[in-house]
């Protein structure tokens, strides 16, 4: 029963820390400028879902049926979704004069730029090559320090790739190997946790009002780190500082873990905040699917009650919470529609969660 406990728990701080990271994807698509806070979420919010994918990823028993797993999981959304939203575009283009087949082209064959609707779902693509990659070196590579050489070389060459060639690779391959080093990262912390020694053992011995102060500090510094390196892009394939890019995205998500952890064991903060932030990490995916529609219903709502606006924040304060309560109440509807009984199967599948095996 304790371990049953354990796990429970463990995978309540897990949706808590991808709910809050999906927010900060949501809150880095708004567009309010390239300012410090939109660097800051850059450099390290969609590396948090990678290195989960990593600090989840177990061996799989059989990879063929781990493969079609992710396909269900991961592709068929993808080209769902990416062709819906391509047809809705076409409806809207038909007599624009605008380009019909670039962005069908983008939807099966680049699939990290120019996706019409909602340019999120480059993710689905990423995650899936990136996963299979990963599980290809693990199933064949059986000695430590190769596998981890071999991870770093994919990775760096995924960094530099944009910069040095004229070309990128179809359906985001150079994205797949870029956050190679993520996966590894979040493997290498759940190895190091399960053996419970040296380091893991004296830092979970640590009282956690001490924790929080060192975590929060950290966190400060990192994100002085981040701002400094430049601004970064996965799905661009920006990646200026590649080292310290690394670095910096690791080292915040392993502080925003803790910091999350701590918090969840506060039985007042994980029954109200932290349970929400659970239920949106739940269904993560469902926010990614649909942020830049609602995003765009958001803005259109604020810019009809404020027409003329002196003070730009409250706009923009609105739009976030417009945006935030619209992409919950939709990730609830569809959970108590018709629709549920797709994504509870996915769900039961580990579907709704693609770094699960």
């Amino acid at each position: 029963m304790a371990e049953l406990k354990s796990k429970t728990r463990r995978l309540g701080y897990i949706d808590a820390l991808k709910g809050f990271g999906i927010i900060l994807m949501v809150l880095g698509h708004m567009h309010f400028g390239h300012n410090a806070l939109h660097q800051y979420i850059f450099g390290f919010h969609m590396p948090l879902f990678f290195l989960v994918s990593g600090y989840l990823y177990k061996t799989p028993k059989n990879l063929v049926d781990s493969i079609r797993q992710k396909m269900k999981g991961l592709l068929v959304p993808y080209f769902i979704l990416g062709l819906g939203y391509y047809l809705f575009w076409m409806f809207r283009h038909l007599h624009t004069g605008d380009s019909l087949f670039a962005p069908l082209k983008a939807v099966l064959w680049v699939t990290v730029d120019g996706l019409p609707v909602e340019s999120a779902l480059w993710f689905l693509m990423v995650m899936f090559w990136a996963w299979l990659i990963y599980a290809l070196i693990d199933r064949f590579i059986k000695d430590i320090w190769t596998k981890t050489f071999i991870i770093i070389l994919i990775s760096v060459l995924g960094c530099v790739w944009c910069y040095v060639l004229p070309f990128r690779l179809p359906w985001g391959l150079q994205d797949a190997f870029a956050v190679q080093m993520f996966f590894l990262a979040g493997e290498a912390y759940r190895r190091l946790e399960n053996r419970r020694g040296g380091f893991i053992r004296s830092w979970k011995n640590v009282p956690d009002i001490r924790k929080i102060c060192f975590l929060i500090v950290g966190i400060l510094i990192d994100a002085l780190f981040i701002c400094e390196n430049g601004f970064v892009n996965i799905r661009l394939g920006q990646w200026p500082g590649f080292i310290l890019t690394y670095v910096n995205a690791i080292l915040a998500v392993w502080l925003w873990m803790e910091l999350i952890r701590c918090l969840m064991k506060n039985r007042t903060l994980r029954a109200m905040p932290g349970a929400i932030f659970e239920r949106i990490g739940k269904f993560s995916i469902v926010w990614l699917c649909i942020n830049h529609p609602v995003i765009r219903l958001a803005k259109l709502i604020s810019n009809a009650i404020f027409v003329n606006a002196r003070y730009p924040l409250i706009k923009q304060t609105v739009i976030v919470v417009l945006a935030l309560v619209f992409l919950y109440v939709i990730a609830e509807l569809l959970m108590n529609t018709p629709a549920r009984v797709i994504l509870r199967k996915w769900k039961d599948r580990k579907i709704l969660h693609p770094e699960s095996n």
